[in-house]
This record gives C-alpha cells, structure tokens and sequence, in this order.
C-alpha cells in the first residue's frame, strides 16, 4: 500500500499531496502559488520522488496556481516525458487563465490533457493503461482561435471557427495536422 508522501513549501509554491481511492499509481498533487525559475528545480525532485513511489498518474490541480514561467513550464514537460514513458500521463485540472495563456503563448497547450475538474482529469486517468484505452470522447481547446471542441474518435478534424486541421491519436494526444 502506497503511502502520501510528505510536500511543503517550495519557495513560492505550495503542494499538497491527496492519494485516490483504488487507483495506486494516480496521486492528485494541489498546487498554490507560482511554477517559475526560483523553484522549478525542487518542484522537479519533488515530483521525481513522487514518480520513484510508483506514481506515473499525476492530476496536477492548478486551481490555486497563479503564474508558470517558461521554466515551470519546462519542469511539467519533464514529468510529462517522465510519466509517459512509465506508461502514464499528467493531467492539468481547473487551470487558470494566467497559467494557461503562458502554456498557449508557448505554443505547448497540444501536449497537455486538461480537465475542468478534479474528478474529470481522474476519470481520464484512471482509463489509462492498465485499462481501457479509450480516451474518447474529449474535450479540448482549439490552440489557435480557444474555441472548445468535443472529439469523439481518433482522427483529423477541422476546428469550426478557424480552420485549423488537427489529429488525434489513440490517446487522444492532439497534434497540428
């Protein structure tokens, strides 16, 4: 049985821990505050020890996240890598509009699942390996015009509003046509 690690304060952020009933390698990690240069390097040893407890399922809940810089940013995109290549994933729920634009500034907000709720991002994730794969049906945010956008299947499609063509993978993973 898995037990909550101990988290804290990291300089600016704060992160609380919260394990999910019959689910052992999906931990909800809260985050309060800012992801940004002064603490990105602990928030990554923090997460790193998180991962080596068998966690490869990670809702982070940015309800209370106010700013991610370039470097937070970066830090996510390494659990992301990290997690996945454990065969599990990150999802970024209740994430505010501050935090989200620097992601879509960026031009990164493809490679994120996101949900609008805790519970929403620990269905996805409670789907994922081990599982059924179906990621399907989801919602996403079209990355060039933010119009919301519900795919039902695995394919291409063309954003309603402007045009774009997007493809979606097994997993639901949006990419640029």
């Amino acid at each position: 049985m898995k037990t909550l690690p101990e988290l804290g304060v990291i300089d600016r952020l704060r992160i609380r821990g919260q394990l999910v009933a019959n689910a052992e390698d999906l931990i909800i990690l809260y985050l309060a505050g800012d992801l940004d240069s002064y603490n990105c390097r602990n928030f990554d040893l923090e997460v790193d020890r998180i991962i080596d407890q068998g966690f490869t399922k990670i809702l982070f809940s940015c309800r209370q996240l106010n700013y991610i810089s370039s470097s937070g940013h970066g830090s996510l995109v390494g659990v992301l890598k990290r997690v996945r290549a454990l065969g599990g994933d990150i999802v970024l729920a209740e994430i505010q509009p501050k935090p989200l634009e620097v992601i879509r500034l960026m031009g990164f907000e493809m490679f994120y699942p996101f949900s609008d709720s805790v519970q929403q991002g620990i269905e996805y994730l409670a789907n994922r390996g081990g599982g059924s794969p179906d990621a399907f049906p989801r919602l996403v945010t079209c990355p060039i015009c933010d119009k919301r956008l519900k795919v039902r299947k695995i394919g291409r499609f063309r954003c309603p509003e402007c045009k774009t063509v997007l493809a979606f993978d097994e997993t639901a993973a949006m990419q640029l046509a």
